[in-house]
């Protein structure tokens, strides 16, 4: 049984998708990570 269940999730900053339709299952001892370049300018 997963300790966290995340299912089709979007996430964006002033119209501009960061992420989009992410699932993600986390089960106990299990240390995830969402990476990504920085477009910071």
């Amino acid at each position: 049984m997963p300790l966290l269940e995340i299912k089709e999730i979007t996430c964006g900053v002033k119209e501009k998708d960061i992420f989009s339709g992410l699932s993600l299952l986390v089960h106990p001892g299990e240390v995830h990570a969402i990476l990504g370049k920085n477009e910071r300018r």
